[in-house]
């Protein structure tokens, strides 16, 4: 992930931005930016507070974020596919 795409999601996280991320299965996830940080596995992620539980969301499985929060800043962001 480029160090321009980190801004958009450190942002989300100082302000809990509520975002729904599109990850590259096909999936949606809902819930507030809370950090951004590493996993058990080692992987960088996304906290989300999704329905009062925390969960981690690998960077590199984000292909969309979308800010529901009404804001000055931003709406989406798209992130290029991860080339392992």
């Amino acid at each position: 992930m480029k160090c321009s795409d980190y801004d958009y999601l450190e942002l989300a996280c100082v302000y809990g931005f509520e975002l729904t991320l599109s990850l590259v299965n096909g999936q949606e996830v809902t819930g507030k930016a809370i950090t951004i940080g590493i996993n058990q596995a080692r992987q960088e992620c996304l906290e989300l507070l999704v329905d009062d539980v925390k969960q981690w969301v690998v960077l590199t499985t984000i292909c969309k974020l979308e800010v529901l929060t009404p804001n000055p800043h931003f709406r989406t962001k798209t992130f290029p596919p991860q080339v392992n």
